[in-house]
């Protein structure tokens, strides 16, 4: 979902509990019709809430990390081409 400042779209999910304000226009200028039933309770502000309920752990400082011994993993030896390098 895209929010233009200019336009205040963000403004219309909170009141109604649906994005796609322009959609939803189109299709009630169109069909003459209640669009809520065109839209999935999915993009509903409840299961926004819901989606966002838990809280997400703090993941641990690395003085924190269990330190292992064994065989030390270092990144692949990167050889660079011949020639020169090809515009992208």
């Amino acid at each position: 979902m895209f929010v233009y400042l200019s336009c205040r779209t963000w403004a219309m999910w909170q009141v109604t509990g649906f994005p796609f304000v322009h959609s939803a226009a189109f299709i009630a200028f169109t069909r003459d019709v209640i669009w809520a039933q065109y839209v999935d309770q999915y993009f509903s502000i409840q299961k926004f809430k819901e989606a966002y309920a838990f809280k997400i752990a703090l993941m641990p400082g690395k003085d924190h990390w269990i330190k292992k011994d064994g065989e030390k993993i270092y990144p692949p030896l990167m050889k660079r081409p011949p020639g020169r390098p090809k515009k992208i």
